[in-house]
């Protein structure tokens, strides 16, 4: 958490659709945190402890899949939501990849849009989870 706010970390390969999710959320009031790719991302969320992660591609590659492990495999990072920014729908089976007890979400993000994302990070953050 950065200075009192919730803080969200981005990480986003496309340098624009990431300023313009940071942008939106720091206008909003949020502290952010950005990485390009997920090694980064992991070092950043490791010293800073997020209140939720936001990151693009398929949990089921091996950057997404090493993310979710690692973040899950820390104590603060059991629990802590995750968003998936995909251009494809929800895969059907994560279990190997759901290790720890926290959120996943998938949001299909094609084409991306920063208002739509930051609405779905806004929800939650909120604890709000609809069905549909």
């Amino acid at each position: 958490m950065v200075s009192g706010k919730k803080t969200v970390l981005v990480i986003v390969s496309d340098t624009l659709l990431r300023t313009t999710i940071t942008d939106k959320l720091s206008q909003k009031g949020f502290g952010t945190l950005h990485a390009a790719d997920c090694a980064e991302g992991v070092a950043l969320a490791v010293g800073n402890l997020p209140d939720l992660i936001v990151f693009e591609g398929s949990p089921l590659s091996a950057d997404g899949i090493s993310l979710v492990k690692r973040v899950r495999g820390y104590d603060w990072g059991r629990y802590l939501p995750l968003v998936v920014l995909s251009s494809t729908d929800e895969p059907a089976d994560l279990s190997f990849v759901k290790n720890g007890d926290g959120p996943l979400f998938f949001f299909h993000a094609s084409p991306p849009n920063g208002d739509d994302i930051v609405r779905e990070i806004e929800t939650r953050l909120a604890g709000t989870y609809p069905t549909c």
